[in-house]
């Protein structure tokens, strides 16, 4: 098994947003202007309805990068954050610490330890194996696949939690 990509490795991490700033201090255009420089961001929230989110889409940020990790998008909602890299959710994660600390220094936002209530990760990785899909299971999408799947890459990559493959044609 060979890993070829990492199309997607994204972290949610839910906290109550109003945490972050529990003095009230008015961050809006400090924080968005210095945020996108810090992380470089190509694509950011411009319009009045991007950045007042009146439906909860989130404040969308694209096309970063923080150290040699390319930032693909980060998202801040009311309710969490979502950090999506194509290096691994190790990496997500690394941004988003790097990303509290930081506002936590130089804006005087909360990191306490217990800021983040739960995180959720999603991968999608691309891989060829000389493992032929139908000797696993005759139906490629049927749930034995994933996890002939994710036994195979538990040892070629050493992933310890499950894997849900989605396969294509």
């Amino acid at each position: 098994m060979e890993l070829l990509a990492v199309r997607t490795a994204r972290l949610v991490a839910y906290l109550n947003a109003e945490e972050l700033n529990p003095s009230g201090h008015a961050l809006a255009h400090d924080f968005m202007k210095a945020f996108v420089e810090r992380y470089s961001f190509i694509k950011q929230p411009t319009t009045a309805d991007e950045i007042l989110d009146p439906q909860n889409k989130g404040l969308i940020f694209e096309l970063g990068k923080w150290n040699d990790v390319g930032v693909a998008k980060v998202i801040l909602f009311d309710w969490g954050i979502a950090v999506e890299t194509n290096k691994s959710t190790d990496a997500s994660e690394s941004v988003l610490q790097d990303m509290l600390e930081w506002g936590a220094e130089k804006f005087g936002m909360s990191n306490r330890p217990n800021l983040i209530t739960r995180m959720n990760y999603v991968s999608e990785l691309v891989f060829s194996s000389e493992m032929s899909l139908p000797a696993i299971s005759p139906n490629p999408r049927d749930p034995k696949t994933s996890i002939s799947i994710h036994a195979e890459l538990r040892y070629s990559i050493l992933i310890p939690f499950p894997i849900l493959a989605c396969l294509h044609d």
